[in-house]
């Protein structure tokens, strides 16, 4: 038999039968749950395919409460030996897809390039919007809890290990790796409420318009009742909480990859009012044209975040269930470090565009002559003009730290 004759509906029958057996057989959890598979067809056959309640009991530790919903998932008493032999027989044919090593780099590179962005924003706040303000301080907070999700996710990546499939994992690994996956799944709307909450409290802070205001009332209070509603929805779907101890009791109370498409896909719509909240003011701006394109520019980058949580849906789509394509949920962790990371940086740019206009005449002052003779005198008139639009923007239309 060669893997081609292994169908995607086999494949996740295999990855089903991994979750019942390895939660019905403590005795064996710290093996490889195809070995398992293997154990149980050889029992079988050594029993000639008779398997009682006693011998689940006494043999393979099964909890007497579990005895009875674990047979019945396979056929019942007389069907289910049958059917984990033919589970058995699959195994030399399964795929054994490797997880892809991204989590680690990923959270190393984006901290980087955060830490600048938001270092950068708050030296510009301190210079030149005369002090940091409350939603600075929030956007630091949202940093330093996206730096625990990313901390947590390496984790989640070195306990899910080199392999994607569940039956390449032990019954410990695997919940292991559900306890983990609870505690991000938790984490991610909070940190997100954080980031966005500050952003609006920005807005709310440099906005003339009545219209904008309201506007900045409206996301965020949509903002708060979706992350409110993500994080009792996660943690009360599943009662008890460890769920993975009580799998035969139905403690999944309703299908968790589509609760988290809904929250998913209200971020998102979130994201592109943040997005265009700002361009009333922007567009108002009596800046050069040269001045308000870089500006949109600028605020447009929301646009970015917004990309990276359309991919983070698509993966949960993707991963969020047993799936001929993989049954690993390390490609959702790591969108969502791309997408917590980039919000920060996009959220961080206004600043850093303040700090830049701030200090590029005393740069150019320090080029060497021999670089800025030529364009000395242009360079001069352009950075008076760059401070009378400056002067402009902070007055009336928006305050000193929009710039």
């Amino acid at each position: 038999m060669s893997n081609s004759r292994i169908s995607g509906e086999q494949l996740v029958d295999v990855l089903s039968t991994a979750t019942w057996v390895g939660a019905a057989s403590p005795k064996y959890s710290n093996l490889i749950l195809t070995r398992v598979f293997e154990i149980y067809a050889e029992y079988a056959r050594s029993h000639r395919f008779t398997i009682t309640k006693e011998n689940l009991i006494e043999d393979f530790g099964t909890r007497p409460s579990d005895v009875e919903p674990f047979m019945e998932i396979f056929g019942g008493e007389q069907n289910f030996p049958f059917y984990l032999t033919y589970v058995a027989g699959l195994v030399p044919n399964l795929p054994h897809k490797g997880n892809i090593p991204i989590v680690v780099p990923l959270f190393a590179a984006f901290t980087v390039m955060t830490f600048l962005a938001v270092g950068l924003r708050m030296w510009s706040r301190h210079k030149v919007a005369g002090g940091i303000r409350s939603f600075d301080w929030l956007a630091l907070a949202g940093f330093g809890l996206t730096i625990i999700y990313g901390a947590v996710a390496v984790y989640h990546s070195k306990i899910n290990g080199p392999h994607q499939y569940y039956y390449d994992r032990s019954w410990d690994k695997l919940t292991e790796s559900f306890k983990i996956y609870l505690v991000l799944t938790v984490l991610y709307p909070f940190i997100m409420a954080i980031i966005k909450i500050s952003l609006l409290l920005f807005y709310y802070r440099v906005a003339t318009l009545n219209y904008v205001k309201w506007a900045v009332y409206a996301t965020g209070s949509l903002t708060i009742a979706n992350t409110v509603a993500a994080i009792f929805t996660h943690c009360l779907q599943y009662r008890p909480i460890n769920y993975w101890d009580h799998l035969f009791e139905h403690p999944v109370k309703f299908d968790t990859r589509i609760s988290l498409l809904v929250f998913g896909a209200v971020y998102i719509a979130t994201d592109v009012a943040i997005w265009i909240i700002p361009m009333p003011m922007v567009f108002q701006l009596k800046l050069y044209p040269r001045e308000k394109i870089i500006a949109v520019i600028t605020f447009s980058l929301g646009a970015v975040a917004c990309v990276a949580s359309g991919f983070r849906l698509w993966t949960i789509d993707e991963f969020q269930n047993y799936s001929a394509n993989a049954s690993s949920g390390l490609m959702i962790d790591a969108w969502t470090i791309i997408e917590l990371n980039l919000t920060l940086i996009c959220a961080s740019a206004p600043a850093v565009r303040a700090l830049a206009i701030h200090y590029a005449p005393k740069i150019l002052s320090t080029l060497p002559s021999a670089f800025t003779t030529g364009a000395a005198s242009s360079e001069k008139s352009k950075a008076g003009d760059s401070e009378k639009s400056v002067q402009v923007s902070q007055t009336p239309v928006v305050p000193k730290e929009v710039v």
